[in-house]
């Protein structure tokens, strides 16, 4: 339904999902929190903080970014 609905691939979007999940990865340790900050209120729904951003397949598909 992904490709059918967005007509990308799922090998179209890997690279993306891989750099993304690096970034989500690399945000916990960031010295600028502003953004994890708002995004971690209620009016945002604490997506922020979301258990699945720190989950395995987050960082396994981290792991797996080679830029």
């Amino acid at each position: 339904t992904l490709e059918h609905y967005s007509s990308y691939s799922e090998e179209d979007l890997s690279p993306l999902m891989k750099k993304l999940c690096s970034l989500v990865i690399k945000a916990e340790t960031y010295k600028l929190t502003a953004v994890r900050t708002k995004y971690a209120s209620s009016k945002f729904m604490k997506i922020s903080s979301c258990s699945e951003l720190k989950g395995q397949v987050v960082k396994e598909l981290a792991s797996q970014n080679d830029l």
